[in-house]
C-alpha cells in the first residue's frame, strides 16, 4: 500500500511500503499470528511451494501505532493457486477469530467479513495494559494480503487516536496494489 493509504496516515505520515519490503516465504507469521501467539493449522503446512512473498513494518515510534503488511502470493493462474489463496484466507479467519495468547484477556469483534476479506478489532487485555490489534485480510483470487496496525491499550496509549470509520475501504485500499501488480482481479 501506498504510505498515504495507510491508517492514520495523517497523523504519522508513513512512507510507501514497497520500499520496506523484505522478501519471505509462506509460512513466515503474519503479524497477528506473532502477537496472538498462534500457529497455522497443520492442513495449511503445505500450501508454501510456489509462493513469492513480501513483508514491510513501519514503527510511528515507542509506544506508538506500528503497521505491518505481508504479502503471499502463489504462482500462476490455476484453480489450484486460487484454492491455495482462499484456505490460507480461511485458515487465517479462524486464527484471528480464536486469537487468545496466554496471560491475556482477548477480545475479538469482527468488524468486516466475507469469503474474501476480513476486517476484526483485537484487543488484549495484561493487567493495566495491552495491544491493540487492527486487522485486515484479503485475497484477490491468487494472493493473500494482511494489514495490521497495533499498538498499546490502557495506561500506554499512541498519541494518535484511531480514526478509521470504513474497514472496508481500507480492505479496499489493500487488494488494489495486488490486482495491479499481480494482474489477477
Amino acid at each position: 500500500m501506498q504510505g498515504n493509504d495507510l491508517p492514520l496516515n495523517s497523523a504519522y505520515h508513513w512512507p510507501a511500503q514497497a520500499g520496506k519490503a523484505k522478501a519471505v516465504k509462506n509460512g513466515e507469521p503474519f503479524a497477528f499470528e506473532t502477537l496472538c501467539d498462534s500457529a497455522r493449522s497443520q492442513d495449511l503446512a503445505g500450501l508454501g511451494t510456489g509462493t513469492d512473498g513480501a513483508q514491510s513494518l513501519l514503527s510511528g515510534g515507542t509506544d506508538e501505532w506500528q503497521v505491518q503488511q505481508t504479502v503471499v502470493h502463489f504462482k500462476g493462474t490455476s484453480s489450484g493457486a486460487v484454492q491455495s489463496a482462499g484456505a490460507l484466507l480461511r485458515g487465517l479467519t479462524a486464527e484471528v477469530k480464536a486469537c487468545a495468547p496466554d496471560g491475556a484477556t482477548p477480545s475479538v469483534k469482527v468488524t468486516a467479513e466475507d469469503p474474501a476479506y476480513l476486517a476484526a478489532t483485537i484487543t488484549l487485555k495484561q493487567g493495566n495494559g495491552g495491544i491493540t490489534i487492527h486487522e485486515y485480510l484479503t485475497t484477490t483470487s491468487t494472493t493473500v494480503a494482511e494489514l495490521t496496525v497495533y499498538g498499546p491499550y490502557g495506561t500506554k496509549k499512541p498519541k494518535a487516536a484511531w480514526t478509521v470509520k470504513d474497514d472496508t475501504a481500507v480492505l479496499r485500499l489493500l487488494g488494489a496494489p495486488l490486482c495491479d501488480a499481480f494482474k489477477n482481479c
